[in-house]
């Protein structure tokens, strides 16, 4: 009986840690020239989360504090050989939403997504 306890406990608190772990949006930063990379860049006081719509399927990139800059590389399996992107910010404990234009990408793009004060302004460009 003592075993089974034993078990069940370790399974629990292994589970437990694989579901405590972040989902990483991003691949590992590697010098590969078939991955997309965007550079967020919050100019805005809020933090925000960030999303890639591609191909109307969202993928989450990540949370970027307020007033600072995150690089994100996007998995090869979303971009393929070529696709259309969205990315969307969401400030967190606020109101409102900011979208951008279609773009379309293709492997080793560099983008730029650039989060104003006033998210009407927000903008996404290739470097």
């Amino acid at each position: 009986m003592k075993a089974k306890k034993l078990l069940l406990t370790l399974f629990g608190l292994g589970l437990g840690a694989v579901l405590a772990q972040p989902v990483a949006a991003a691949v590992p930063v590697a010098e590969d020239d078939s991955l997309v990379t965007v550079t967020v860049v919050n100019r805005n006081w809020n933090a925000m989360r960030v999303y890639a719509v591609i191909e109307g399927v969202s993928h989450r990139l990540g949370t970027v504090s307020g007033l600072s800059e995150q690089r994100v590389r996007l998995r090869p399996a979303w971009v393929g050989s070529a696709a259309e992107i969205e990315i969307v910010a969401v400030p967190i404990g606020r109101r409102g939403a900011t979208i951008t234009q279609r773009m379309l990408i293709f492997p080793g793009d560099e983008l730029v997504y650039r989060i104003e004060s006033n998210l009407g302004l927000s903008n996404l460009s290739r470097l």
